[in-house]
């Protein structure tokens, strides 16, 4: 009951699992995709992580994505002869 209430708190605690393991793969944490939210949670505070460096992260993944999907609309425009 006590972890429960000290994630509540935490700032991790908006950010889905696939976000909190994309972060914890990047700090090379052990078995990260076998952890549930709470135990990603706390692992990422007991390994003093901060959760500007997931904003960075995600910032980041989402321009690739970005820039992925303007190339493959870009790719359909091309007429096939």
């Amino acid at each position: 009951m006590n972890q429960q209430n000290s994630s509540q708190n935490s700032p991790f605690q908006g950010y889905r699992v696939k976000e909190l393991r994309l972060l914890a793969r990047q700090h090379k944490i052990k078995y990260y995709y076998k952890l549930r939210k709470l135990d990603l949670i706390l692992t990422l505070e007991n390994n003093n992580i901060d959760v500007k460096e997931l904003n960075i992260i995600l910032s980041n993944t989402n321009t690739q994505k970005n820039s992925n999907t303007t190339n493959l609309s870009n790719n359909t425009n091309i007429k096939k002869k």
